[in-house]
C-alpha cells in the first residue's frame, strides 16, 4: 500500500527525503513526523498503512535520517531545517494543507511546523511527546528494521544543535485555532500522562487522550485503541471548520488558496511562514448567505509586545459593517486565551478607529517605529 520515493527539498546543499505514500484524497492527507531523531520512519508504519485509501499517508524520513538524507554538513540538521524541509516536501508534492501527525521527538518538530505555518495544517496530533522538550524512548521489537544514522548527533556533541521545543507552545498553539489531539500512553516513562492533560487544560479545544497499558509506543503496545483515537479526530463533527460564527459571517483558518479570492488586500506575509519567534494565526472572513471570501483577519503573537489583532475587508464588500462584525468575534475568541490583546493603528485612519471604538476598544497609548506614530488601542487594560 505503501511506495517509496526520493523527493527534493532543498538545491544548496542537495537533500533528498525518501517519503513513503499511500493513494488516497489530497483533501484527506496525513503527513508523519517520525521522532529520534536519529531514525527513519519505518515503526510508524503499523498500524496506520491501515488508515491507506482513506487518508493519503505522507512518512518521510526527516534529513540527516534513513537512507539518501544523509552526511549532510552539521548547520544542515537543526529542528528550522527539518520544518523547513517538510514545508517543502509538502509544496513539491502540491499539499496546500495537511492533517500533522509527529511522534516523540517529532511531535516538537510538529508544532514547530504549526506554529510556522499555521495555513498548512489542518488538525495537529502530538503523540508521546509533550509541550516542551522530551527524549525519544525504545522500540526492541522494530529496531532491526530501522536506519539510524549519526548526522543528528555530529552537531549535539559540537553543543550547536538548537533545542527542538518551542517557546511558549501552549500559549502560541491556542491562539492558532487548530484542533489539537494529545496522544500519551499511561505509562510513558519519558513524560508522564500527567503532564499531557495538564497541558491540554491550557490550550482551549485541545483534546487529551491517555491510552492505558500502554508506554511510549503506544502504537504498538495498543495498537487499535491508538489508532482508534486517531481516526475519531480526524472526523471533526459538522460545522467543525468555523473558529467564530457571527450572524452574517463565519471566521475559520486562512487557506492558501484564499489568496486569490483576495487580490487587492492579500498581503503576502499573511500566507507566508513566520520566523523571528513570531506566530501569526490568520483567519479567512466568509460571508454565511453565499459562501464567498470577504476579507481576513487574524492575531499575530510577538514576544517582546503581546497579541495584536489586523483585519482588511475586500473593496467590493465594504461598507456592510462587516469589518467591526469579524474584528468583534475574534477580539472575543482571543481574550479567552490571551489577556492583553491589542490594536495598533497608524493615524489619520477614521475607518479602523470607528471598526475599533464599535468592538468597545480604546486609545491607551501611542509608540514611535521606523515608520512613524502607532496608536494602540485595547478594551482590557494592558
Amino acid at each position: 500500500m505503501l511506495t517509496e520515493s526520493l523527493v527534493a527539498v532543498s538545491a544548496d546543499p542537495r537533500v533528498e527525503l525518501l517519503v513513503a505514500q499511500s493513494p488516497g484524497p489530497a483533501g484527506r492527507a496525513l503527513l508523519v513526523i517520525h521522532g529520534g531523531p536519529d531514525g527513519d520512519h519505518t515503526y510508524l508504519r503499523d498500524p496506520l498503512s491501515e488508515l491507506a485509501g482513506q487518508y493519503r499517508l505522507v512518512l518521510p524520513d526527516l534529513r540527516g535520517c534513513g537512507g539518501p538524507a544523509r552526511g549532510l554538513p552539521i548547520g544542515c540538521c537543526t529542528p528550522d531545517a527539518a520544518v523547513a524541509g517538510l514545508l517543502a516536501l509538502l509544496d513539491e508534492l502540491g499539499l496546500a494543507d495537511v492533517d500533522l501527525l509527529g511522534f516523540s521527538c517529532g511531535g516538537l518538530l510538529a508544532q514547530r511546523l504549526a506554529v510556522t505555518a499555521p495555513s498548512r495544517v489542518r488538525r495537529l496530533i502530538i503523540a508521546s511527546s509533550s509541550i516542551g522538550p522530551v527524549p525519544d524512548g525504545g522500540f526492541a521489537d522494530r529496531l532491526p528494521a530501522v536506519k539510524f544514522s549519526s548526522d543528528w548527533m555530529a552537531p549535539w556533541r559540537a553543543g550547536n544543535l538548537p533545542p527542538a521545543h518551542v517557546p511558549a507552545a501552549a500559549q502560541r498553539l491556542a491562539l492558532l485555532g487548530v484542533p489539537v489531539l494529545l496522544l500519551h500512553g499511561e505509562h510513558d516513562m519519558t513524560t508522564p500522562a500527567a503532564a499531557i492533560t495538564r497541558a491540554a487544560a491550557r490550550i482551549p479545544g485541545a483534546t487529551a487522550v491517555i491510552i492505558g497499558g500502554a508506554g511510549h509506543m503506544a502504537h504498538i503496545d495498543q495498537p487499535t485503541r491508538w489508532l482508534a483515537a486517531i481516526t475519531r479526530f480526524l472526523e471533526p463533527a459538522d460545522g467543525g471548520e468555523w473558529l467564530a460564527v457571527t450572524p452574517r459571517l463565519g471566521l475559520r483558518r486562512l487557506r492558501a488558496s484564499d489568496a486569490a479570492a483576495l487580490p487587492d488586500i492579500a498581503e503576502p506575509a499573511w500566507f507566508a511562514p513566520q520566523a523571528g519567534g513570531a506566530t501569526l494565526s490568520p483567519w479567512a472572513i466568509v460571508r454565511r448567505d453565499s459562501g464567498l471570501v470577504a476579507g481576513y483577519c487574524g492575531l499575530l503573537l510577538r514576544p517582546a509586545r503581546g497579541v495584536t489583532l489586523g483585519y482588511a475587508i475586500t473593496a467590493g464588500q465594504r461598507g456592510q459593517g462587516f469589518a467591526a462584525e469579524a474584528a468583534g468575534a475574534l477580539l472575543a475568541w482571543a481574550e479567552q486565551r490571551h489577556p492583553g490583546v491589542y490594536a495598533s493603528i497608524r493615524p489619520p485612519n477614521p475607518a479602523s478607529e470607528r471598526v475599533l471604538q464599535k468592538i468597545g476598544m480604546r486609545l491607551t497609548a501611542s509608540y514611535t517605529d521606523g515608520d512613524g506614530v502607532r496608536n494602540v488601542y485595547r478594551r482590557r487594560p494592558g
